[in-house]
């Protein structure tokens, strides 16, 4: 029977939303059990108690005593999300005016990065692409103007497959979430009845496996996005989509949808060769797993039955057994045989080194060492240079998932301008506080007059140091011994806490001069030099940033207060230079002459 697409209705949607999902659900039951059995292998927990809240397990035996899986995913977690992409805007040929609207629209995207912890939402999305092969963070702004980005779980997301075999993007999308009734009534209490009418065994979401709980509802949002037609005269025609909220007895939500892409933003740890979901960790090593758990049962039995240690003791000896006991240096007689101590090995090496090969290879698969799962080093790597380097090597093993972790956040960055020029094309307000060693700037992002034909996204971690004090040092020493930093420069880069107060004492001149620079090349802001200032330092920084910001197009007056603080300087530090004149003695300054004794 054909049934009428549920974007295609105007009201009353569920029936034909939870029915075209469902039916997507039961034709695609191998990729649930792909997410069943990696989730297993991972957390060593049925799925559906991810959903029902019921985190028992299944059997004692349930958790793995060696979780490679687990051990992989959090190292590779580790390994890559230590680096904290920060999107940088590079204008297209522009001059210092569409430079300067490029660095705030730098501080507004860092900004909101910072207020809404995206960099803690992606690492959660990260995990689950280790886990089921894909992680997807979703996008949205409130009515009140507020943008928001949180990490779905993937096992809540449904997407016909047969419309995404080769990849490309989908163009509908559901999300399923278990939620409590009563959350559900405080937030829709005009649809309290048909809530209470709701099962969660009604629908076939992930409750297969459990009994029914009254106390919870399958909330299902879908997404069907907008898609675009030529008109006579050329011009693009929007065709809208909808946007659905509801549960199995009633429709909470369907309004138009005008993005023509999906809220949601999809990090892949490998890509299959066909399809729209990837390939985690957990499917790389399953048959390292498998075979690892065999290998301990076995191990264990044997060690178990096997490797209890038994004295042997020959009948004709007449030995008493009362005299075995726990004594030091207990004496025992006997006759003609001693007693023979055996210690059975219990399992033969060779099953021992399978067992450490298999544990080895498995690590080796993903590109990772055993060593660096265990946070050591290799023997004989004690330079910063030596131990970079080793990095370096093992890192390019990860050159593909690195470019898919900088474009994760790439596509992030992109979600949350098209946020921020919504909201301010209805008028809302998009203001957000920048961190900066300066302290704190406020970025509104309708003063950013900058097209997005006049810029290109590039990324950089947020620091390229070393992460540990130790290399950051040894980084900085030898930048210091090729002559490429000051010893001021280095201090600064080393950013030690026990230390900050010294570093920052140290380098106040240098701080003073630079924020002086500051001031007239952004703001117009003139401080003249004084005696107590660097001025030595202060005009070679003046002169440097003069050139700089002279190829830069920098206003005329603005390279005019550059040229004038520099000339200043030198007269200031030439009036210093010079000693001080010797002071003219007047005649009242004079002392008069002794008169002889007695003369008047």
């Amino acid at each position: 029977e054909h049934q009428t697409p549920w974007w295609e209705l105007d009201k009353e949607a569920h029936k034909n939303v939870f029915a075209t999902a469902g039916n997507i659900r039961r034709n695609q039951t191998a990729q649930e059990d792909l997410d069943e059995r990696h989730f297993r292998l991972y957390s060593g927990l049925p799925l559906y108690s991810a959903f029902t809240f019921n985190l028992t397990f299944d059997t004692l035996d349930a958790k793995f005593t060696m979780n490679i899986v687990q051990a992989a995913t959090n190292t590779l977690v580790s390994k890559i999300c230590k680096n904290k992409i920060r999107p940088t805007f590079l204008t297209d040929d522009g001059d210092w005016g569409m430079q300067q609207q490029a660095k705030k629209l730098d501080k507004y995207v860092f900004g909101q990065f910072y207020k809404m912890d995206i960099y803690e939402e992606t690492k959660k999305a990260f995990r689950d692409a280790c886990i089921f092969g894909d992680g997807f963070v979703k996008h949205w702004h409130d009515s009140d103007g507020k943008i928001n980005f949180k990490r779905v779980f993937k096992p809540c997301l449904i997407v016909n497959q047969a419309e995404v075999m080769y990849g490309q993007e989908p163009k509908t999308i559901y999300e399923v979430r278990v939620v409590d009734k009563q959350t559900l009534k405080q937030k829709y209490p005009d649809f309290s009845l048909e809530i209470d009418e709701a099962s969660i065994s009604d629908v076939p979401f992930f409750v297969d496996s459990f009994e029914s709980n009254h106390q919870l509802a399958v909330v299902v949002e879908g997404y069907r996005v907008a898609h675009k037609t030529k008109g006579k005269d050329g011009e693009d025609i929007l065709h809208k989509g909808k946007h659905f909220i509801g549960i199995s007895t009633a429709t909470f939500l369907l309004e138009d949808f005008e993005q023509e892409k999906i809220p949601y933003v999809k990090m892949t740890y490998v890509p299959n060769a066909v399809g729209y979901y990837g390939k985690g960790v957990a499917e790389i090593i399953t048959g390292h797993q498998v075979e690892i758990n065999r290998m301990l049962r076995r191990i264990s039995r044997g060690m178990n039955l096997m490797s209890s240690p038994t004295i042997l003791v020959d009948f004709m000896s007449e030995i008493v057994d009362t005299h075995f006991n726990n004594e030091v240096g207990t004496v025992i007689k006997y006759k003609n045989t001693p007693p023979i101590y055996n210690f059975p090995t219990g399992i033969n090496p060779t099953v021992i080194d399978w067992f450490l090969t298999v544990y080895q290879k498995a690590f080796e698969e993903i590109g990772l060492s055993q060593l660096t799962a265990q946070s050591q080093k290799p023997a004989g790597l004690d330079s910063g240079k030596a131990l970079r380097e080793y990095n370096d090597i093992e890192t390019e093993r990860f050159a593909e998932l690195a470019q898919s972790w900088e474009k994760f956040h790439l596509d992030i960055t992109d979600a949350l301008l098209i946020h921020s020029q919504q909201i301010a094309k209805e008028g809302g307000n998009v203001i957000v506080l920048s961190p900066d060693k300066m302290g704190a700037q406020k970025i509104d992002f309708k003063t950013i007059k900058l097209k997005d034909s006049e810029y290109i996204m590039q990324v950089y971690p947020s620091s390229m140091l070393p992460k540990t004090p130790a290399g950051r040092l040894a980084y900085v020493q030898e930048m210091l011994g090729a002559g490429l930093l000051t010893p001021e420069e280095g201090l600064g880069l080393l950013e030690f806490p026990d230390i900050s107060e010294i570093t920052e004492n140290k380098n106040a001149y240098v701080d003073d001069i630079r924020h002086t620079a500051y001031l007239i090349v952004n703001k117009a802001e003139y401080n003249p030099p004084e005696p107590y200032q660097n001025l030595q330092y202060g005009i070679s920084y003046m002169n440097s940033t003069y050139l700089k910001m002279k190829t830069r197009a920098l206003p005329t007056e603005r390279l005019d207060l550059l040229q004038k603080w520099i000339n200043d300087a030198l007269t200031l530090q030439e009036q210093m230079s010079q000693p001080p004149e010797q002071a003219i003695p007047t005649e009242a300054m004079i002392a008069p002459e002794e008169l002889p004794q007695g003369v008047l």
